[in-house]
């Protein structure tokens, strides 16, 4: 699942607050729960790609780092491009 910010720990996905999707940080970034589906997002950049067990955060602070990453995902496989 393609989100900006994360989804909320403990809420099933089809109840989860747009709110949450778009800004949500802490209780998501803190979470090691499986959420329903592998949540890809960003909102809270990092130096490179973040891998997790749930979730991987792909946002590399292109604003700033002039680094912009992208992703393959074919299956469970995951590709740093």
């Amino acid at each position: 699942m393609f989100v900006h910010a994360g989804v909320r720990p403990d809420v099933p996905i089809d109840a989860q607050d747009p709110r949450d999707l778009l800004w949500i940080r802490d209780e998501f970034l803190g979470s090691t729960r499986h959420h329903g589906k592998f949540i890809v997002h960003g909102h809270t950049p990092v130096p490179h790609p973040d891998f997790h067990d749930n979730r991987i955060n792909i946002d590399t602070g292109a604003w700033r780092s002039g680094t912009l990453t992208c992703i393959a995902i074919e299956g469970t496989q995951i590709l740093v491009l």
